[in-house]
């Protein structure tokens, strides 16, 4: 196991002192306090919660849920009895088309990251996806505490808009369109939903910073009166963004394609605060 903070698979007590930024200098107990909480990633709000579950013992499952087949009725039925919607396919499908009020959360590596961040806890779950992804995902939500998955939609989007049930959509737009629209004068609100280390090494001049896993609580803070534009690193976590934003009543949300990793790799500008001064960076093709 690695110990310390210098290279090597051993470190001493004097080597830490010379060299741990933590203990090299003579620090208060409320600068130390200061110093570890202000490097701290984000605190999921989860973490909580799982915590009583770790000392109380989660509950028993029979068997994993979520394997049961619901018809598009079925499955619109118990929509409008108030249960919630995970969507496990990619950004692209989810824009393309959705079940209205869905979130967005993909079926990859961070599936439970962020469902755990953004989707309740006190409401039966119902999914969206690629059959052959289900059981991996329902078993990724359980392990966060998300196990009341009641069924998922077969025959997929497919199936629910044959039925003629509402679809929503959330448009996705290039970076350079997006600068276009920006630069002639129209009135887009962009909102970054990257961490807060993300957000120092550069930004969309004007842009609006909400760590996305936050979303739920600050939604007050972002403009209704104005298109909206959300964006992240690649476009995975404004997709979620904009799930969040669309149930808490936003209309009018684009999803910026392939996020800043695009937006750069155009050559495009982001603005980058120093200690005294606001920096303009052009990227490098």
């Amino acid at each position: 196991m690695r110990f310390g903070n210098g290279p090597g698979t051993t470190t001493t007590l004097g080597q830490e002192r010379q060299r741990n930024p933590y203990l090299a200098a003579r620090l208060s107990r409320e600068a130390f306090v200061h110093r570890v909480l202000d490097s701290a990633p984000p605190f999921p709000p989860y973490y909580r919660r799982m915590k009583r579950i770790n000392a109380a013992g989660p509950s028993i499952l029979d068997q994993l849920p979520g394997q049961r087949a619901l018809d598009a009725a079925e499955f619109h039925r118990r929509v409008q009895a108030g249960h919630v919607v995970i969507d496990l396919r990619d950004q692209t499908a989810f824009g393309a088309g959705h079940v209205p009020g869905a979130f967005g959360t993909g079926a990859g590596k961070m599936l439970s990251m962020w469902a755990a961040w953004v989707v309740p806890y006190d409401t039966p779950l119902l999914v969206v996806g690629d059959d052959s992804k289900l059981e991996e995902a329902t078993r990724a939500l359980s392990r966060v505490g998300l196990d009341d998955v009641q069924g998922f939609l077969q025959g997929g989007m497919s199936a629910w808009s044959d039925a003629g049930l509402s679809v929503a959509r959330t448009p996705q737009i290039a970076p350079g369109e997006l600068q276009r629209r920006l630069t002639a004068g129209g009135r887009p609100q962009v909102l970054d939903v990257r961490t807060d280390d993300e957000w120092r090494e550069g930004y969309l001049p004007g842009a609006l910073h909400i760590m996305g896993g936050y979303l739920p609580d600050p939604v007050g803070e972002v403009p209704r009166d104005r298109p909206l534009v959300v964006m992240c690193g690649s476009g995975y976590r404004s997709t979620i963004a904009a799930s969040v934003l669309e149930r808490a009543g936003f209309t009018d949300i684009t999803n910026l394609t392939g996020g800043m990793k695009a937006w750069k790799d155009a050559g495009l500008e982001t603005t980058r605060e120093t200690a005294d001064e606001t920096t303009t960076v052009q990227s490098q093709r």
